[in-house]
């Protein structure tokens, strides 16, 4: 009997072993079907009525690698309660997807795919399942967005018919580019100049594992137009704008910095209106600073949303 049934046996071993080798080289998603394949494809070669047995192999890992593998992931994600807050304000207060105007889908890493179809009712540019599915592009694509600049960021959610961007705080952390203002409402930072194309419609709560003080852990922009300032100064004078915006629990800033160019005139281009309510409430008026001048002026929501040029008042 054992000649007989020797081949088939020793045929389902291997399988089996190369499948729990395979099952290594995946986190949970090999773990789980690998050791599955394992005792479908030897019960089939080796007709051996013990072969679901083999399925046992994916408990030979210490129990410390199986919580990470299995429990963790899924738990630590949903302890991100200001990730979920972005997820819920999407599904609650973004406007819902309207077939005569899809520029409603949401731009965010893999990670946050299926929360943003589910809860967020919004369609995603790319789901949970990564690079597996939805293309290895649009992986790498949104892998590298942190990295590059504004213009490319809002050519590629222009491109795809995508309204916002779900910022995860922990992943942007790592930008040293223009797109870590995005932690801060997109005001200018000591190296970085002001986003002028993303407006903050929504700010979470803070994370604590973000070592600054008062930087949301998730945030969601607006992609608009921008209204374009200008105004006349002396050559090479630098102009300082300014606008209140809250959130975190108070009011802070949303600055830009331009300078006079030779022909007298400045232009800086601005993604907030004044006066705005919402999750992220802007102040009722900007501050220009040229030179030694002050002007206060007001924005309004169509000459953000309408890209708009609006010129202040003559030196």
């Amino acid at each position: 009997a054992w000649r007989d049934r020797r081949a088939g046996v020793i045929a389902a071993l291997i399988c089996a072993g190369v499948a729990w080798g395979l099952s290594f080289l995946q986190v949970r998603f090999g773990w789980t079907c690998a050791p599955l394949m394992a005792a479908v494809i030897g019960g089939a070669l080796g007709g051996l009525p013990y072969s679901p047995v083999l399925a046992l192999l994916i408990f030979l890992r210490p129990p410390q690698v199986l919580r990470t593998a299995y429990l963790d992931p899924k738990i630590e994600q949903n302890h991100h309660q200001w990730t979920f807050q972005a997820y819920r304000w999407l599904g609650e207060r973004a406007p819902p997807v309207d077939p005569e105007e899809p520029e409603y889908g949401v731009l965010a890493t893999w990670g946050h795919g299926h929360w943003i179809t589910v809860i967020g009712r919004h369609p995603q540019y790319i789901g949970h399942f990564g690079s597996y599915a939805g293309g290895i592009e649009r992986f790498y694509r949104t892998e590298a967005m942190y990295g590059g600049s504004e213009a490319a960021l809002a050519a590629l959610m222009a491109e795809n018919r995508l309204r916002y961007l779900l910022v995860d705080a922990a992943e942007a952390m790592g930008s040293e580019g223009p797109l870590r203002q995005l932690l801060v409402g997109g005001s200018a930072g000591l190296h970085n100049p002001a986003l002028t194309r993303l407006r903050a419609v929504f700010a979470s709560l803070e994370d604590p594992g973000v070592p600054f003080e008062g930087v949301p852990g998730t945030w969601i922009y607006e992609l608009v137009p921008g209204a374009l300032i200008s105004g006349r100064g002396a050559p090479g004078q630098e102009v300082h704008l300014s606008l209140p915006l809250f959130y975190s629990g108070q009011w802070r800033r949303w600055s830009a910095e331009t300078r006079v160019g030779a022909d007298g005139r400045w232009r800086q281009r601005v993604p907030y209106w004044t006066g705005a309510g919402g999750w992220v409430p802007t102040g009722p008026r900007y501050q220009a600073r040229i030179g030694e001048r002050a002007i206060a002026f007001e924005v309004p929501r169509e000459a953000v949303l309408g890209g708009a040029a609006l010129r202040l008042g003559r030196r």
